[in-house]
């Protein structure tokens, strides 16, 4: 026993201290005669009479403690069902079940399973109160107590199941209110216990539906099928073991149609979107009339028709859908809290209608209905931009067809509402501009439109970039921009921004550049899961960044869907039945406090960020001055392809300068892309002398394309006019560096390698990009600068000279196993270069029944243990891209079938000793998509981002002799004087080693090597 509750500082009354005598006389002298002798009960009377005072919480612990040994003193009569019954058991109850409400844990452990129900009564009236709660403090506090009654409780008692579903409801709640993930991981956990340890029987249906439900939420939110499956599987028995019709069966069946139409949109099933209509159908009929769920289950059946009759053609479901809206619409009366969302889900079936089938009035049906919607929606309510939305979707559909100027402003203004919005959805907002953009352009309204783009791109910081898995379900990101990507919403702001007027071309081009490292550092982000502001402060501020993403998670979750798990009712006294527990349905709380409250937290903390040295544009379009403080080694050519225009942004120590590329025309890139695909592809086949021939002029042409469309003009802009020859392995210490940053399309073809390489070896002016600088390239302007900073700080590091040296000679599962003879000549001669190696070689030995992979295997585990400890990484092996998930690209190692080494992988590795890496494998700086949306991310690049401030790469398998031969030269090329390896020598020795394969020797045939750019265009140096 302890003095619970008591303040020290306060004097304690005699009949506290009389009652703290008489208890340690029991406990000193284990005998409990003080609690039934003469005076004993008078001293208790006396005691109570303080209740409610200021020594409440003491009083009720002695008194507790008093009736609990008295109620042991006093023998049991015979009839033993008595016991419950007995005055001084309830009084010990009684009492102390206020202790233990107060956190109170020094309590007789006997009593805890009654103290726990006795708490379960009154922790049960505050869960109604708890939906509509959006303090996270009482919803954390409530929680604790579920758990610690759930704790008191044996794990076979009859009413455990019931409690441990009261914590997981409120465990979801919480979740609900912008708590943390692990909420809804731990409701799970709780809902998993409570259904083992329910009986079976009637109240079994609730147990399964708390579970079914609260993993269809986990499968929604993580995109995960194991959890669709699982909720698909227990809501299925749910609803068979759920009373035939009713409220209940409702609620069952409306979350299955859900479970099952986020499994079809995963996974895209006709069997599930189906069953998602039949589930919402059967919903319906089992509501009573009037019932708010009946009216959300006609709403989402509304939504499932539409969806299903986009994917089958059929009409008749296009009119059900319709049919159904308009009943969902008509069951909900003007002031209904979701009329809005109803009225807007008609209008997308009407709206979808008239484009199956071009009827005016359908069109005109819709854009009245998105209209009511967003008019059914109070001005400040965080949820009004997304009907905005929506009716400027319907308008701008209504302007394409009817050319009506009203229905174009009318369709940017509900746009450029949506956007002004500050308590909207980030996503949303941003989405909104673009669209408006997009459409104020097309009128000619350039300077609108580029003010509107610039608005939406400056948002994309701030939408969580978490990409699902797998890549095609839809993310926050994607709501923004659309398919295209945050990099193609940069392009278009950053091409509106040049052809505006105003302001002076410096300043244009200065904005425009800001945009496009806005975006395409939002798409890497997204892609690879690192880079950008957020990878910089995590090494720095680990703590703020922590806080900064989980804020922002919280803000940016959309709200769930108004079904909840049902909810327990009151236990009963201890030994009653609580079998047949049927859940009320609940009531969605708006959360609106929680989400303001959120706002204004996260405003906080990018302040406090923001006031960190280094990071004052944290989260913002860089500024000028921050951009050119990395031209300071050289300029940075940034180009802009557009369906709007063309252009280059060069940025120098003197500004940024924008150069307009009329020749470099969206389509003409794609033309060339697809060319030089082709070509490449023929020419590495080899079967057809004629056709390689024929296939190497072509790559010999586009390079001339390139340089006359790109490079050429970008050269002359910035002054670059004169060759250095260097043939035959002569120095190039003396050309300027030059970085490109290409993004998206351009990225696809060797910018490096651009020019009229049949020109006179000894012309001054030759036009050739290799003759005139020597190239890299970078992602973004600040990855640059990230990259830079890593090199300073590892110069000096004492592992300089360890390198990782991974080699495979084959490859199991690819055709012919992926022969890679010169993967051991490369081993070989960069074993003894180095002060320590490590060799992972492939044996050309498969995991299977004979056993495990040997130790010195190139496994993605052993290479990833490897790299952190490692100054230079070399890699001799087949890579591969993903043109549908660039972030899948990945290097063919050991066990690349089973665990893929890929770009994603990359992300969380500690790269603190990294300075280079060298991809000595085939298409390891290729994108295998003919548009990439995600900035030309490829394993070279995702390196850089990674952590490595050099990495070499190429962009197509190049022959053995060529490989080794470059290899050679490359690693030559980074000795110093004093034999040491220098990796920030890599640009140079690449260049020089690339330029002697060139310029060397005619090849067997006797044609000259500089017609055939297969041989020595491939290798690409990226980073500082």
């Amino acid at each position: 026993m302890s003095d619970a509750g008591d303040p020290e500082h306060t004097v304690r009354p005699a009949a506290l201290q009389a009652m703290e005598e008489r208890l340690e006389r029991v406990v000193l002298h284990r005998d409990l005669t003080p609690v039934v002798e003469s005076g004993a009960l008078r001293d208790a009377q006396r005691l109570a009479e303080l209740l409610s005072g200021e020594h409440d919480l003491a009083v009720r612990h002695l008194l507790g403690w008093f009736h609990w040994f008295r109620h042991q003193a006093i023998p049991v009569p015979a009839n033993p069902d008595a016991g419950h019954d007995r005055p001084d058991l309830r009084a010990a109850v009684g009492a102390l079940t206020a202790c233990f409400l107060a956190g109170d844990d020094d309590l007789p452990p006997p009593l805890l399973p009654l103290i726990a129900e006795s708490a379960a009564a009154y922790a049960c009236e505050l869960l109604p109160a708890s939906r509509e709660s959006d303090d996270p403090v009482r919803l954390r506090a409530l929680a604790e107590l579920w758990q610690r009654i759930v704790v008191a409780l044996p794990a076979a008692h009859p009413h455990r199941a019931v409690h441990l579903s009261a914590l997981g409801n409120v465990l979801r709640i919480t979740f609900g209110r912008g708590g943390h993930p692990a909420d809804l991981d731990a409701a799970i956990d709780r809902f998993r216990e409570a259904l083992s340890a329910a009986p079976v029987g009637p109240g079994r249906a609730m147990y399964l539906f708390n579970l079914g439900d609260a993993l269809r939420v986990r499968g929604r939110r993580a995109a995960a099928a194991a959890d669709l499956d699982g909720a698909v599987t227990l809501l299925r028995q749910a609803a068979r073991a759920a009373p035939d019709d009713g409220p209940y069966q409702g609620l069952v069946l409306t979350s299955l149609g859900g479970a099952l139409l986020l499994r079809y949109e995963r996974a895209g099933a006709a069997a599930d979107l189906d069953g998602a209509a039949c589930g919402y159908r059967d919903a319906a009929e089992a509501f009573p009339a009037g019932h708010p769920g009946r009216t959300e289950a006609l709403s989402r059946l509304c939504n499932v028709l539409r969806i299903r009759s986009g994917r089958t053609g059929s009409a008749a479901d296009l009119d059900e859908a319709i049919e159904t809206g308009r009943r969902a619409v008509d069951a909900a009366p003007a002031g209904h809290r979701h009329r809005a969302t109803l009225l807007s889900d008609l209008g997308g079936a009407l709206l979808a209608r008239f484009e199956r089938l071009g009827a005016a009035a359908d069109l005109d049906a819709a854009v009245d209905h998105h209209r009511q919607a967003a008019e059914a929606v109070p001005a400040d309510d965080s949820g009004r931009a997304v009907f905005l939305v929506d009716l400027g979707d319907a308008l701008s559909v209504r302007f394409e067809r009817d050319g009506t100027a009203a229905d174009r402003e009318a369709a940017v203004g509900a746009w450029s509402a949506a956007s002004a919005a500050q308590a909207s959805p980030v996503a949303v907002r941003a989405r909104a501009g673009l669209s408006a953009a997009r459409l104020l352009a097309w009128s000619g309204a350039a300077q609108e439109a580029a003010r509107a783009a610039e608005a939406a791109v400056r948002l994309l910081p701030l939408v969580a970039q978490h990409r699902p898995e797998p890549p095609d379900r839809p993310d926050a990101i994607a709501e923004a921009t659309g398919a295209a990507g945050a990099a193609v919403a940069a392009a278009t702001a950053a091409a509106l921004a040049l052809a505006a007027p105003g302001g002076t071309a410096r300043e244009r081009a200065e904005r425009a550049l800001g945009l496009l490292e806005t975006g395409r550092a939002v798409q890497l982000g997204q892609v690879l899961g690192s880079g950008g502001d957020v990878t910089e402060l995590r090494e720095h501020h680990p703590e703020l960044a922590h806080r900064f993403c989980t804020l922002r998670d919280r803000r940016d979750r959309s709200a769930d869907p108004p079904l909840s798990a049902g909810e327990p009712r009151e236990p009963g006294a201890p030994g009653s039945a609580a079998d047949d527990t049927v859940p009320a349905r609940p009531h969605r709380a708006p959360g609106a406090h929680a989400r303001h409250r959120t706002a204004r937290e996260l405003a906080a903390v990018l302040a406090e960020i923001r006031a960190r040295e280094g990071f004052a544009s944290f989260a913002l379009v860089p500024t000028a001055d921050e951009l050119r403080a990395e031209a300071a080694h050289g300029p940075i050519v940034v180009f802009n392809v557009s369906t709007h225009r063309s252009d280059a942004l060069l940025l120098t120590t003197e500004g940024v300068t924008g150069l307009p590329l009329p020749g470099l025309g969206r389509t003409a890139v794609i033309d060339r892309v697809n060319a030089f695909r082709r070509a490449r592809d023929t020419a590495l086949a080899g079967d057809d002398p004629a056709g390689r021939e024929e296939a190497q002029a072509v790559l010999v042409g586009v390079l001339e394309w390139l340089w006359d469309a790109a490079a050429g003009p970008v050269l002359e802009a910035l002054g670059h006019r004169v060759a250095t020859r260097a043939g035959g392995g002569g120095s190039t210490t003396d050309l300027p560096r030059l970085w490109w940053a290409p993004g998206g399309l351009l990225g696809l073809l060797p910018l490096h390698a651009a020019g009229h390489h049949t020109d006179a070896p000894d012309d001054p002016y030759r036009r050739t990009v290799m003759d005139r600088v020597v190239s890299s390239y970078t992602p973004t302007v600040r990855a640059l600068r990230h990259a830079r900073r890593r090199g300073r700080l590892r110069a000096g590091d004492p592992a300089a000279g360890r390198a990782l040296i991974v080699a495979m000679p084959t490859t199991p599962g690819l055709p012919g196993d992926g022969m890679l003879p010169f993967a051991d000549a490369e081993a070989a001669l960069l074993a003894g270069r180095f002060a320590q190696s490590v060799v992972l070689r492939e044996s050309g030995r498969a995991d299977g029944p004979a056993g495990p992979a040997p130790a010195a295997a190139p496994t993605k585990a052993n290479v990833l243990a490897q790299l952190p400890h490692c100054a230079i990484a070399h890699f001799a092996c087949h890579g591969t891209s993903d043109p549908a998930d660039p972030a899948r690209s990945r290097l063919l190692l050991h066990d690349h079938a089973q665990d893929p080494l890929t770009v994603r992988s990359l992300a969380p590795v500690a790269l603190d000793r990294a300075r280079l890496a060298y991809l000595s494998a085939c298409q390891t700086g290729a994108i295998g998509a003919a548009d990439p949306l995600d900035g030309a991310v490829h394993l070279t690049s995702a390196l850089q981002l990674a952590g490595f401030p050099h990495v070499v790469g190429t962009l197509w398998e190049t022959g053995d002799r060529t490989a080794v031969r470059i290899t050679r030269a490359f690693y030559d090329g980074l000795r110093t004087e004093s034999a040491a390896l220098d990796p920030d020598r890599a640009a140079r020795a690449l260049h020089a080693a690339v330029r002697q394969v060139r310029d060397g020797e005619d090849l067997p045939t006797g044609r000259d090597r500089r017609r055939a750019p297969l041989l020595w265009a491939a290798h690409v140096h990226a980073g500082a």
